[in-house]
């Protein structure tokens, strides 16, 4: 009698696959069975456990070489971020989850970028702060574009993510701020004005002073005192009535 039932086999087949993998009876460059040889131990067709190498290799848990075989592939933070992303943007996250999402984890990852940083990080979150500041103050000044400010804000963000030298934490907050970006919560009706721009400003300075003098509960609070703040900012109630929210 085969392993896997024959009905919804390709997603047995990937649950028995993660299984191997999670009790680590397979590692990281071990190849797999023939497909013919699998297909038998399993019980089932051919067509399902290909529907299911398919899909593990596009999570990036597989890796097919074509004439060499399947093999369990290294750990690539990449694709959890990826994987992530995609499942939040099809769901549709709600704008207070979004926010409640960013003010645990930027709070956290400003904590241990002061713990871990570098001299080469606190000259690429310096730099990304003084863009930001330049092209802000700009855009209300009627030069530049927007996108141009929320890419050095991000640049910013995601400046000190690296400084925590921890890939995971990085995929996380990448994969939070592009739901954030994608989600309208940008469009011009809902955009801070000049003085909470500049108290955005003023956020950035105290946060990168407290990760450069590596005071690691300054940077929580600070962070989570700025996150807070932009959300307050933005007009997340009139967001949430016209994206049926309420």
């Amino acid at each position: 009698m085969g392993i896997v039932k024959k009905s919804s086999s390709s997603e047995q087949i990937i649950d028995y696959i993660l299984k191997k993998i999670e009790d680590q009876e397979w590692k990281s460059g071990d190849r797999l069975p023939s497909e013919r040889e699998f297909a038998q131990q399993l019980g089932v067709s051919r067509i399902p456990l290909r529907e299911a190498i398919c899909a593990l290799s596009t999570m990036g848990i597989l890796s097919v070489k074509q004439g060499g075989g399947t093999f369990i592939e290294e750990y690539n933070p990449e694709y959890l971020g990826k994987n992530f992303k995609t499942y939040t943007l099809l769901s549709k996250s709600l704008i207070d989850e979004i926010f409640e999402a960013r003010i645990i984890l930027e709070a956290e990852v400003a904590k241990l970028a002061a713990r871990n940083r570098k001299d080469d990080d606190l000259k690429g979150i310096r730099q990304a702060m003084r863009r930001h500041s330049k092209t802000a103050l700009m855009f209300f000044d009627g030069i530049g574009t927007k996108q141009e400010v929320l890419l050095d804000d991000n640049d910013f963000h995601m400046g000190i993510a690296a400084a925590t030298h921890n890939s995971f934490l990085y995929q996380m907050l990448d994969t939070v701020r592009s739901v954030g970006q994608n989600s309208h919560l940008y469009d011009d009706k809902y955009v801070m004005n000049r003085e909470e721009y500049k108290e955005a400003i003023q956020f950035h300075e105290k946060i990168y002073q407290a990760i450069a003098e590596q005071k690691e509960d300054i940077a929580f609070s600070v962070m989570e005192n700025h996150i807070k703040t932009i959300r307050s900012s933005l007009d997340v109630e009139r967001m949430k009535k016209e994206f049926g929210e309420e």
